[in-house]
């Protein structure tokens, strides 16, 4: 038995047949393919064969045969028959020819949105099979997709992350589309409607297939993105799609599959896209994920020049689509996986670093903790002696009143030598009250423009001091302590580095910005150019300026002040310009 396809004369035939089922059908705007057969029956026997049609969702198909000089309908097929066309079958539709010795000539008409990529062909194999070999490995495709959607609904419910539950949504949605696109969804439910199922679902379950792609990378490369394009691009996405879905709802075909198209163009582009664009992603995890798309690409290519190089002449385009079917949910478990294996190990190895991190710092911590144990000890070793020498010079002082020679002078800076001491231990004492956060802020109203004043007056050098007399009162909210800490600490520094000679000024100060009012004070004075401190040091603790080693200090004074600052809800800062250094205390009125 022999079959010829013959190109000849498809135009006269074409106007009989369209003659012919003028009324068969509802007007429709699909395309139309006629394929006229010439079946030739060697054996002297009536032999019946099945001509096949695939895929199954041509919408409908015509079968006619030449008899008595005309075409004559002889049977009916399509999708859009649903569970009512006798010749449904997995995959495609199966038409049952009787074939007479000698030659039949037979015209297939079929209906379609891609009538181009209908294979035609014929059964040569006894019609007693229940199942062709197409049949059998289309079952198999079946049962291979939903073994997938098993496989990913069981992993979603042991780890129920947003990832799990997207790729659970793609997977679900490609045996729909498989069961729909063979019709095996009326070998199943013949009751099924041919338009809500074989159309519109059928539509929406593709727009979403694709849909899902950008939807699951997006989950994947958000947290590396700064872009606002991608997210705009996705929202492009998801608008497309749901339009597909309302034009396959209002019965609009032709826009929905042209939106499709459109999909199918930005589904793999705008992930790529936001790849390129990630940020601190890592390189292995970025492969993988460029990678997913690059195979999808090429499938998805193939399947395209497939069915522009093979005309209905061959299942290609057919097979690379159930590769599609298989790798697209396949590939994107895969990706996942290996997607949560590098996280994995990033994690493993930061945590890693992490653990020794935490060593190191319950180890300085430690170390910390001795050092401060270690300095309470000798500041409180040390005050008792302190106290001795104090009573004992003030003693000895009162023995010397009245007298003149190197002895009272003497006794003097022995004084000033105990009362520096004395100040070292505590702001000692204070740093590390501060940092074990034993003390805690007492707030209550203060006269602002007094404390100052009344530390210029307790000073030893208050005539280099100055002051604007034009506030009498300020009245904040404070802890006092806490505030003349920081006054004294600053006011002696300046002192301490100014230009020899030099007036140093400070100032209380009320003001606003635009959002709130501010209070504080600030203490300025000149300074030599050599002493400028660094601005990026001038807070940190035991800073102090090269030139200034020689000088009394610990280096604790400013760091302490920026502490009790941040304790208080305030900020201190520097300004040093040229010959002129200011430091500000603000704090915001609550």
């Amino acid at each position: 038995m022999t079959l010829r396809f013959c190109a000849g004369g498809k135009d006269l035939a074409q106007l009989q047949v369209e003659r012919d089922c003028t009324n068969t059908r509802k007007p429709s705007h699909d395309g139309v393919v006629l394929v006229w057969l010439r079946v030739h029956n060697t054996t002297p026997q009536v032999r019946e064969r099945d001509l096949a049609v695939s895929p199954y969702y041509h919408s409908q198909i015509d079968v006619y045969r030449w008899q008595q000089g005309e075409w004559l309908l002889s049977q009916q097929g399509g999708s859009s028959l649903g569970g009512r066309a006798v010749s449904a079958s997995l995959g495609g539709h199966r038409f049952a020819l009787t074939l007479p010795p000698g030659d039949t000539q037979w015209l297939v008409r079929v209906q379609s949105l891609t009538p181009k990529i209908a294979h035609i062909w014929m059964d040569l194999e006894d019609r007693q099979r229940s199942l062709s070999n197409e049949q059998l490995w289309l079952a198999l495709h079946i049962g291979m997709v939903l073994m997938l959607l098993l496989l990913v609904l069981i992993g979603w419910a042991i780890e129920r992350t947003r990832l799990q539950f997207r790729l659970m949504v793609l997977t679900a949605l490609v045996p729909v589309s498989v069961l729909i696109g063979s019709g095996a969804i009326y070998q199943l439910w013949p009751q099924a409607s041919p338009y809500w199922w074989g159309s519109v679902v059928f539509s929406i379950s593709h727009a979403l297939r694709l849909t899902c792609l950008p939807w699951i990378y997006e989950t994947m490369v958000s947290p590396y993105q700064q872009t606002q394009l991608y997210r705009h691009l996705n929202r492009l996405i998801y608008a497309c799609a749901g339009l597909t879905m309302m034009s396959a709802v209002a019965g609009w075909q032709q826009l929905s599959w042209l939106l499709i198209l459109l999909l199918m163009v930005l589904a793999p582009t705008v992930p790529a896209l936001g790849l390129y664009t990630a940020v601190n992603m890592l390189p292995h995890l970025k492969r993988i994920l460029y990678a997913y798309l690059a195979g999808l690409l090429v499938l998805s290519v193939g399947a395209i020049a497939g069915m522009a190089l093979t005309q209905g002449h061959s299942n290609l385009p057919v097979y690379i689509s159930r590769v599609i079917d298989l790798s697209l949910p396949l590939g994107m478990l895969v990706t996942v996986l290996l997607r949560n294996k590098v996280i994995d190990r990033e994690y493993k190895r930061t945590q890693a670093v992490l653990d020794a991190q935490t060593i190191a710092l319950e180890s300085e911590r430690q170390s910390r903790r001795e050092k401060r144990m270690l300095l309470d000890m000798l500041t409180h070793e040390i005050k008792n002696p302190l106290a001795s020498i104090s009573f004992a010079i003030s003693s000895l002082s009162q023995s010397q009143e009245g007298r003149q020679g190197q002895a009272p002078r003497r006794l003097q800076n022995i004084t000033s030598s105990v009362e520096t001491i004395d100040q070292i231990i505590e702001r000692c004492n204070l740093a590390n009250g501060i940092e074990d956060e034993r003390i805690s802020p007492r707030l209550e109203s203060v006269n602002l423009p007094r404390l100052l004043q009344d530390l210029i007056s307790s000073s030893l050098q208050a005539a280099r001091l100055s002051m604007p007399t034009a506030v009498a009162q300020q009245l904040v909210r404070s802890d006092p302590y806490l505030l003349r800490v920081i006054a004294a600490n600053l006011i002696d520094n300046a002192l301490k580095y100014a230009s020899p000679n030099s007036t140093v000024l400070v100032e209380s100060f009320v003001n606003a910005d635009d959002k709130h009012w501010h209070w504080g004070f600030r203490v300025s004075n000149a300074i030599e150019p050599s002493m400028q401190p660094d601005p990026e040091q001038v807070f940190k603790r035991y800073y102090r300026h090269p030139l200034a080693q020689q000088l009394r200090g610990s280096g604790l004074g400013l760091s302490i002040c920026r502490q009790i600052c941040q304790l208080l809800g305030g900020q201190i800062r520097c300004d040093c310009r040229e010959n002129h250094i200011t430091f500000e205390v603000r704090f915001e009125v609550a």
